[in-house]
């Protein structure tokens, strides 16, 4: 995760359902600093208008409060691996402060390693949300394309962010703008012309692994 700036409910209800699924689940964040979503999702008029749900926020309440997120790891500390994880899970959101973790040079290097290992017969998983793609996007293989290349993913496309963000500009400003003008193309990196949403259930992915 990034220090600040995540959805609150892309964080607290996959926490939940690997919480209620019997994993261990750990945070990680570049230094080992807790991690704090997005205030604007989880308190004020912009939490009632356009934020978690009651039933998300009673989640991230006891997720906040748990030593799991109290104490995350750090991702750029030495030795730190991916490779003891079955799940690393990327949230979104669309604070700017994201791009901590979306840009990281350290992160990207961490899942161009992992990433291998999700392919059969790899019994590893990489789950993630909105922007979250974005990270995998930006990561690049060996072979110089993204490590998302000829794969089918989901993300957050780019006119549901420009109608967000045209449909609150007078009062957020470009709160919606994740990256200003615009980043790579998830669409670009994966090298096919259709992307349509095909969500999977990640913990039926896993079940059929284990």
């Amino acid at each position: 995760m990034a220090d600040y700036g995540h959805d609150p409910t892309e964080v607290a209800v996959p926490y939940q359902a690997f919480k209620d699924a019997g994993f261990n689940v750990n945070f990680a964040t570049e230094t080992g600093k807790t991690p704090r979503c997005d205030s604007r999702l989880l308190e004020g008029i912009s939490q009632k208008l356009l934020g978690a749900a009651a039933s998300v926020l009673k989640i991230y309440d006891a997720m906040a409060k748990s030593p799991e997120m109290r104490n995350p790891l750090s991702w750029t500390s030495p030795g730190f691996t991916l490779d003891d994880f079955d799940v690393v899970h990327v949230p979104g959101g669309h604070d700017k402060e994201v791009r901590q973790l979306l840009d990281s040079a350290a992160a990207q290097k961490l899942l161009a390693d992992y990433f291998p290992k999700t392919k059969k017969p790899g019994r590893k998983v990489i789950s993630a949300i909105c922007h979250g793609p974005l990270l995998l996007c930006n990561t690049k293989g060996e072979d110089g394309n993204s490590i998302l290349y000829h794969c089918t993913t989901t993300a957050l496309p780019a006119f549901f962010e420009a109608s967000a963000y045209h449909g609150t500009k007078l009062f957020l400003g470009d709160y919606f703008k994740t990256y200003g003008a615009g980043s790579e193309n998830v669409e670009t990196s994966v090298g096919v012309p259709d992307i349509r949403p095909r969500p999977i259930s990640i913990l039926a992915r896993i079940a059929n692994l284990t």
